[in-house]
């Protein structure tokens, strides 16, 4: 016996017709978002914290959208609220970190191509985030977050908590531990 060969001019005309109306299968990938959708991004610092993990997600995120990242230190300002003298140099002290840390910041992401811009600003750090958000137009925020329970998250509260309630753009929180 022979094998049995269609070829394309077997086919009936109709079945081939109805194979080449259907229309190819459309594949979508999560996230759905437009080229540009992130144009600025907020990776606010603490003067004295860790921002290794967050970095490259910033970064990759940078890299896919093409987008400026905008480094944040704030430096609480509490003299000014207390009016105490002795504080100066805390604040100072805090002032000196907070450079050190967009700089090095700054230094991690420029060695990795991503065009970055950097901000030290006093004041209430929560407040600060928000103010930076709607002046820079920002698109995203990316907060590095440590972990604190118990006492002290009671006493000292979560920015990253209180940007996540009050932001008017996502904010993608980084664990730090």
């Amino acid at each position: 016996r022979r094998p049995l060969v269609t070829s394309p001019s077997m086919v009936q005309p109709s079945a081939n017709d109805h194979v080449r109306s259907v229309p190819p299968p459309i594949v979508f990938t999560w996230p759905l978002v437009r080229d540009g959708m992130y144009d600025a991004i907020l990776l606010p610092v603490a003067p004295d914290g860790d921002t290794s993990r967050a970095v490259p997600h910033v970064a990759s995120l940078a890299d896919r959208y093409d987008a400026r990242v905008h480094v944040l230190a704030v430096v609480d300002t509490l003299e000014e609220a207390l009016g105490d003298p002795q504080l100066e140099t805390l604040t100072e002290r805090l002032e000196t970190a907070a450079h050190d840390r967009v700089h090095e910041t700054e230094t991690e992401l420029t060695d990795r191509g991503i065009a970055v811009d950097t901000h030290i600003r006093r004041g209430t750090p929560h407040e600060a985030v928000q103010t930076t958000i709607e002046d820079l137009d920002i698109d995203l925020v990316v907060m590095p977050t440590h972990s604190r329970e118990g006492l002290e998250r009671l006493l000292l509260g979560s920015i990253t908590e209180r940007t996540i309630r009050q932001s008017p753009v996502p904010v993608l929180s980084v664990p730090m531990e």
